[in-house]
């Protein structure tokens, strides 16, 4: 895997990405508008500001620490040796972060999605084995909501669709966070009282 990721090709490609379209998306963002999905661009392409590419950068560290702080406070107590899945929605959340915030064409955007649409489907895979459908649970409708919406947007590419479904996204792992992180709690408390 790690000779097809990183050799003579990719490295001219990803050359090329670094120098050219993310320059690209730093400097002229309205030509992009919302194809690029993230917070910064949106605003842009909504409200017509003309940023520099300093106080862009700017906003991008600024926003990149807000948005981890909530996953932070709900991160996996790596003290305890915290579940896997636990580790994996954290993950999955960091990931969410990028495309909220950075730039990035749609490609790259897709990719992305891997790892937060493989905990979604875990997420419905567990609600199948303790007999719950996929209907009954209210994160479990945001994320069949979620994925519906992503699909829908990008057929209808210049809307700010996918972009509030990857706000959404970001939310329900937040929840999902906080949901496994009070379970994982709970557990420990009860193996320490028995």
């Amino acid at each position: 895997m790690i000779p097809l990721l990183f050799n003579s090709q990719s490295l001219d490609y990803y050359r090329y990405y670094m120098d050219e379209v993310v320059s690209q998306a730093a400097i002229n963002e309205m030509q992009w508008g919302l194809k690029s999905f993230s917070l910064v661009s949106t605003v842009t392409y909504l409200l017509g500001v003309a940023w520099s590419p300093l106080w862009k950068a700017a906003a991008m560290i600024v926003l990149t620490v807000l948005l981890c702080v909530p996953l932070i406070t709900y991160a996996p107590d790596w003290s305890t040796q915290p579940a896997f899945g636990h580790r994996l929605v954290f993950l999955a959340a960091i990931i969410t972060v990028i495309p909220l915030v950075f730039p990035m064409s749609e490609a790259h955007h897709l990719l992305l999605q891997t790892i937060p649409y493989l905990v979604i489907l875990a997420y419905w895979r567990d609600l199948y084995y303790m007999g719950m459908s996929v209907l009954e649970d209210k994160l479990s409708l945001a994320f069949l909501t979620i994925v519906i919406g992503h699909h829908v947007g990008h057929g209808l590419k210049q809307t700010p669709i996918r972009f509030f479904c990857l706000a959404g996204l970001y939310v329900c792992f937040v929840v999902l966070l906080r949901r496994t992180r009070r379970a994982k709690t709970a557990d420990l408390t009860t193996t320490r009282v028995l």
